[in-house]
């Protein structure tokens, strides 16, 4: 296992432990019924501090992958090459739903033209306020990191980088941008 992917893997752990502590009532609506996508979209809202030197999306469909839409991806915005992490959110009662979203992470988001470098797929318990997720790294004979997270005063959070730190991070990106065109 990679030395990124070990960090990617505690980026989702960290940001999974942070979504029930930020969101203690996540999913607790009285008249509303709630779809995974607002999900996905406060599961985005943890991420991305961690992430920030990549742009966030959701609901936006590929071309390349038949028109399919990830539920959230992170990356730079016409560039391929900076095609960084793609994930796959399913509530706790769509399980089933975890080997469609694997699959679709190998077959759409690992080929082609999109060359994910990550992939994962989350699945979310708000009722237990407990999470899992199943990281890929779009290398050959690669095998899935697995976490369970749970709300355990023993886990915490990592540091969110620095607006500075994330600053020195852009002109290595716009060098990678510039060399894929």
């Amino acid at each position: 296992m990679t030395l990124m992917k070990t960090l990617v893997g505690r980026i989702l752990e960290s940001s999974l432990w942070s979504l029930f502590h930020n969101q203690p009532t996540l999913s607790q609506f009285t008249e509303t019924y709630e779809h995974e996508p607002n999900l996905s979209f406060h599961l985005a809202n943890e991420l991305w501090p961690y992430l920030r030197w990549l742009d966030c999306d959701f609901d936006v469909q590929k071309r390349y992958a038949g028109l399919r839409r990830p539920d959230l991806i992170f990356h730079r915005r016409a560039a391929n090459a900076l095609n960084f992490l793609v994930v796959e959110v399913k509530r706790a009662s769509n399980r089933d739903g975890v080997a469609d979203d694997i699959e679709k992470i190998h077959t759409w988001w690992f080929g082609g033209d999109l060359r994910y470098r990550f992939g994962t797929s989350v699945l979310i318990d708000e009722k237990k306020h407990n999470s899992e997720f199943q990281l890929f790294e779009n290398v050959p004979q690669d095998e899935a990191l697995g976490r369970k997270v749970k709300q355990t005063p023993a886990l915490t959070a990592l540091s969110v980088p620095s607006l500075n730190d994330m600053k020195n991070l852009h002109p290595y990106t716009e060098k990678i941008v510039a060399a894929e065109q």
